[in-house]
């Protein structure tokens, strides 16, 4: 017993590893097998066939490479059940069963719920036979035409086309009726697979009606629903192609033997273009872009697989591209220091001192040294900013914010006269004046699935630079030597170099306006949130942390606006 195990072993532990890599590269199986379970326990057995159908062909697409072909195929066979026993199409059916027996030649079909007819497309497929006409086939675009009760005593015949089974995707379906009917209207009402009944009035052409379906509503493949009505003058259906109950069927297949549907006396309208290489956001296409589900409900395409959601067309690719807005930013930045208004000071260091509540009375004297005012965070600029930024990808953005400043501080610097005893004789202020001027470029890069179309928070950082400046007062008492000695006096100098105690009667406190002036260029970076109501609209704050240049500074800019795309 122990040789033979032991002969054994080795090919057991072989069969195994070899059995890895297969394992590891079909990681969907378990999730695909879980939907094929609810397409047919619940949607297929609640009648949702439609349902049942999109959740199945989506669960395909959704595999790419990482499904074994058998978990393919079994979706595929569950296809052709639901489009021959639930909805009548054959030819799809059959489409269905082919691909399933190509992945699978062992596929077996579940009997209990194929209908007879159902089991005979598998069973030809299966055997490589000619499809065989149905003994009780359903209505069809090849059946007769189902004609209304025509008035007593008058038979209203209606003739349309096409007359085929199935059409390939994203062909435009001409349809072409005649009836002997005077001043009457006719209107085709059709069904994508997936959509509600739509209408289209029906042109007279000749002798005939006609109308066209767009590529837009074949771009999907499944069954398409279709009927006509015909109405006489006073609006009383006189006859029709089919009905809402019992609607002509066509299947639309990616690739079809069938000639393409024309009108008469023309040639088939082409096959349009895809409008993409690849479903967007399916897993195993664009991971990236994929939106996270939970379950169906979370999702536009009504399928979530695998966490995400398949089919939503509208996620990832039709993102708004361009962006507009308006906003109020108010400018912060740390303010003080030790005599900042001694005429050095102004003239090394930024800063434009005033008395107190004046614009125009420049402090042009000396102040006893020693005055320490605290640095604090004041308030400083506020800006109005129009903004707009264009989407260079779903999750990357390039964008300009051009604006107005308002609360700037007067000049800085100003040219002093004095005589020959050192007296001033005139203050001239004509030194830099503020730039309410606000420019700025900058690239944003946004978090999260399809940050540019979901609603609710839309989290980004950015980078940047431009032009602005920033000014920001405080008020700073000092003593002026000003107002205790003639400036032109040895008791003015030693005031000025803190020669005479602080206390010195005459010495007088006067509050100033110490205006700190940075800029005009500046760097940032930061980050920031939209708040989307919609798709198009939201709410944004945006937070810039600015270095101004060459007059160096630390801003901190928060901001608040309205942003809408387009």
């Amino acid at each position: 017993m122990h040789s033979i195990i032991l002969r054994v072993l080795p090919f057991a532990l072989a069969l195994s590893l070899l059995s890895f890599p297969a394992r590891g590269q079909f990681t969907r199986d378990e999730a695909a097998n879980k939907k094929i379970r609810q397409a047919i326990d619940v949607h297929y057995l609640a009648t949702e066939f439609e349902k049942a159908e999109g959740v199945l062909t989506g669960t395909i697409t959704a595999c790419a490479e990482k499904c074994s072909p058998q978990v393919l195929a079994r979706a595929w066979m569950y296809v052709g059940v639901v489009r021959g026993s639930a909805l009548n199409n054959m030819a799809g059916a059959k489409e269905a069963f082919a691909k399933a027996k190509a992945l699978d030649p062992k596929v077996k079909l579940d009997a209990e719920l194929a209908t007879p007819e159902t089991q005979k497309a598998f069973a030809e497929v299966a055997g490589g036979a000619e499809a065989a006409a149905p003994e009780a086939a359903p209505e069809t675009a090849a059946a007769a035409p189902k004609e209304a009760a025509a008035p007593e005593g008058e038979a209203t015949a209606l003739e349309c086309t096409p007359s085929v089974m199935e059409i390939e995707t994203r062909r435009r379906i001409p349809v072409e009726c005649k009836i002997g009917l005077e001043g009457g209207s006719l209107e085709l009402r059709f069904k994508p697979a997936g959509e509600e009944w739509q209408s289209l009035a029906m042109n007279l052409h000749g002798e005939s009606f006609r109308a066209e379906v767009p590529c837009d509503k074949t771009a999907v493949s499944g069954t398409f629903r279709l009927f006509v009505r015909a109405k006489d003058k006073s609006g009383d259906e006189v006859a029709a192609w089919g009905s809402k109950a019992n609607p002509i069927q066509i299947a639309l297949v990616e690739s079809s033997a069938q000639e393409a549907p024309a009108f008469e006396g023309a040639s088939a309208p082409p096959r349009c273009e895809a409008k993409e290489d690849c479903p967007p956001n399916f897993p195993g296409c664009n991971e990236k872009a994929a939106q996270a589900c939970s379950d169906d409900s979370d999702c536009a395409s009504g399928v979530c697989f695998d966490g995400k959601c398949t089919g939503d067309a509208a996620q990832g690719n039709a993102y708004r591209k361009n962006w507009i807005g308006l906003h109020v930013a108010q400018d912060l930045t740390f303010v003080g220091g030790t005599d900042i208004c001694t005429q050095a000071s102004q003239n090394d260091d930024s800063f434009a001192c005033y008395y107190a509540g004046s614009r125009s009375g420049a402090y042009v004297d000396d102040p006893y040294p020693g005055t320490d005012t605290s640095s604090s965070l004041a308030f400083a600029t506020t800006r109005v900013l129009v903004s707009y930024d264009r989407a260079l990808s779903p999750k990357w953005l390039a964008g300009v914010r051009a604006g107005y400043a308002f609360g700037g501080g007067p000049p800085s610097g100003r040219d002093v006269v004095y005589d020959t005893e050192g007296r001033i004789t005139e203050v001239v202020d004509e030194g830099l004046a503020f730039l309410p001027i606000h420019l700025e470029v900058r690239i944003s890069h946004w978090f999260g699935a399809d940050p540019l179309s979901k609603k609710g928070f839309r989290p980004y950082v950015h980078a940047g630079g431009g032009l602005a400046q920033v000014d920001a007062k405080v008020e700073t008492p000092v003593r002026d030597c000003g107002l205790f000695a003639p400036r032109e006096s040895a008791e003015y100098a030693a005031c000025a170099s803190g020669q005479i105690p602080s206390s010195e009667p005459g010495l007088q406190e006067v509050k100033l306006d110490a205006w700190k002036k940075l800029g005009q260029g500046f760097i940032t970076a930061g980050g920031g949130a939209v708040y989307a109501f919609t798709e198009g609209l939201g709410l944004q704050l945006n937070l810039n942390l600015m270095l101004t240049l060459p007059v160096t500074g630390f801003v901190v800019e928060p901001s608040l606006g309205a942003v809408m795309g387009f």
